[in-house]
């Protein structure tokens, strides 16, 4: 465990520091890891989540088709030109969306299309696009807490502990719902200044505008859209395909699966599109879940988790506190996946061998799916919707830095997490 705990606090704090690539530090640490005997090469494989590899190279494959047609630049345009060009609209409107759409799909592909959606945006009335592309992850890691689908947690503890789509609705979508208003608002206020003092288009900007912003290769857009649809619906329903059916059709295959059949239609132009996905991030991510698999088989997260538990001596209002505050703080610091998957065996045993608990089963539940779902936001690497945020962001040339990650995240992520609380305590 020791050598673990260190390579993890090293590179945290070599990612915090940004002085090295981020995907070389997550790549050492990975090869410390299996070098120093903590895990085997094949631990390393099994703690990779190839599911998020191959959903986020499906969704790299059919963004870049979508980039080629300029699909973004002109989508940009057309949402500035129905919300009458008014920038408080669209600081309100896209986080609400962001996580309506992150309720029903997957965070990160939300985020992939709402960050270049959003930096295309921003560069037309010359903003920095920064505060909303975090405003955006926060209410869809926020909007993910609502249903069984939206954030891996929750398929997790759904799963272990036998709850469905509309116990989750039911129990986290009026908090997810206040929560993402809230957050919303803060954003709006806090930037209040920024976006006054932000571009204003003349008429003959704006028509020049909707002329340089056109869609320029018909044929990719066709492809890359009805790939894109395809995608989604995947993404949504392919539980339900598997329950019915009795398919193994995972979230990779999802993307997958449309991404690599619209390359077949453009086959001429499938090299230059392969070779121009952000491969960094895919490697960033291989490294970091060795790096945080390694916490899980040495029993790091189960030793903390129990601590949480122990803590509280069976009362179920510090129970439902720690859940929601304790879980959301760790999860800031390492993957959520892990920790959900530890809780959840934790939460089943506590139950079994504590009868008076039962009773408050749900809000146990729901108040840690809320702590691990929503402290994520913390931090640049608390989700994996973040981690590519702030990747993309960084590949536009807009450099955000962990300490102003963590300046403009922390205080609306404390604002959800007192609203999750105040929710949850109100149903005891």
């Amino acid at each position: 465990m020791t050598i673990a705990l260190f390579t993890f606090s090293v590179t945290y704090l070599l990612l915090i520091l940004e002085k090295f690539p981020r995907f070389l530090i997550s790549l050492v640490g990975a090869i410390i890891v299996i070098a120093t005997g903590v895990m085997t090469l094949d631990d390393a494989v099994h703690f990779i989540s190839w599911d998020t590899i191959g959903l986020l190279l499906g969704m790299f494959i059919i963004i870049r088709i979508l980039e080629e047609g300029n699909f973004f630049n002109y989508l940009a345009v057309k949402i500035i030109e129905k919300l009458n060009y008014n920038i408080y609209s669209i600081y309100f409107v896209f986080p609400l969306v962001t996580a309506i759409l992150s309720g029903f799909m997957d965070s990160i592909t939300v985020l992939i299309f709402f960050t270049i959606l959003t930096i295309n945006l921003s560069r037309i009335f010359n903003l920095n696009p920064v505060p909303l592309v975090i405003a955006e992850v926060c209410t869809a890691n926020i909007g993910g807490s609502a249903t069984l689908v939206g954030d891996p947690p929750n398929v997790i503890l759904g799963s272990l502990l036998g709850y469905g789509f509309n116990d989750f609705v039911i129990n986290n979508g009026p908090v997810a719902f206040v929560s993402t208003v809230f957050v919303a608002l803060y954003f709006l206020i806090i930037k209040k200044g920024e976006i006054k003092n932000a571009s204003k288009l003349t008429e003959d900007a704006k028509i020049k505008l909707l002329e340089e912003n056109k869609i320029t290769n018909p044929k990719y857009i066709k492809i890359g859209t009805i790939s894109f649809g395809f995608a989604i619906l995947f993404l949504v329903f392919h539980h339900l395909l598997n329950k019915i059916f009795g398919f193994n059709f995972y979230a990779s295959i999802s993307t997958l699966l449309p991404a690599l059949i619209s390359l077949l239609f453009i086959k001429d132009d499938a090299e230059n599109i392969t070779r121009t996905i952000d491969g960094e991030t895919l490697l960033f991510f291989i490294g970091l879940f060795v790096v945080i698999g390694s916490l899980e088989k040495t029993g790091a997260i189960s030793y903390l988790a129990n601590k949480i538990i122990s803590f509280s001596n069976g009362n179920i209002t510090i129970l439902i506190l720690l859940f929601i505050w304790g879980c959301g703080v760790i999860s800031a610091i390492v993957d959520n996946v892990p920790m959900a998957l530890t809780m959840a065996y934790i939460l089943k045993s506590m139950l079994a061998t504590n009868p008076e608990l039962a009773a408050f089963e749900d809000n146990l539940v729901f108040s840690l799916a809320l702590g691990l779902d929503i402290g994520g936001n913390m931090t640049p690497i608390g989700a994996s919707a973040n981690v590519m945020a702030y990747s993309i962001l960084e590949k536009n040339k807009y450099h955000i830095g962990w300490f102003n990650w963590i300046k403009l995240a922390v205080p609306p992520t404390l604002l959800a997490l007192l609203i999750s609380s105040i929710g949850m305590l109100s149903k005891l």
